[in-house]
């Protein structure tokens, strides 16, 4: 599969690792000396830019042909605008999106983001099990 994944921190990274053995994956990061170091890990391309850009989202978004966005970066509402972008850019693209607050995890956010992560929130349920 095509897969964009936005933002190359701890979690985009790890993202990256796992699915670029078998997918075809872009990363979006606007850190330089980031890119270089994911690029240099992992079987990746590397757009090095603000993924919060709607033009650089429709480049990238056409350019790799994306059948699924991953949106890693810090913000919660920066993952959920780029997740709407990429609908308005491409409707049938799957959007995956990091939240880190629970408010955030309301039923509107649910017509632009296919899928919700949150790995503070599984850690949290882990540990009070």
């Amino acid at each position: 599969m095509n897969i964009i994944i936005v933002g190359a921190g701890k979690v985009g990274a790890t993202v990256a690792e796992v699915l670029s053995n078998k997918n075809d994956v872009m990363v979006i990061e606007e850190d330089t000396a980031v890119a270089e170091k994911i690029k240099s890990l992992y079987n990746v391309a590397i757009f090095n830019e603000s993924g919060t850009n709607p033009k650089v989202l429709e480049e990238a978004i056409v350019r790799h042909q994306a059948e699924i966005i991953i949106s890693t970066v810090p913000g919660d509402a920066d993952n959920l605008f780029i997740c709407m972008m990429a609908k308005r850019i491409k409707p049938e693209i799957k959007t995956i999106s990091r939240i880190r607050d629970p408010d955030y995890m309301v039923n509107d956010s649910y017509s632009i983001v296919d899928q919700i992560f949150s790995p503070e929130l599984l850690s949290a349920n882990t540990l009070a099990s």
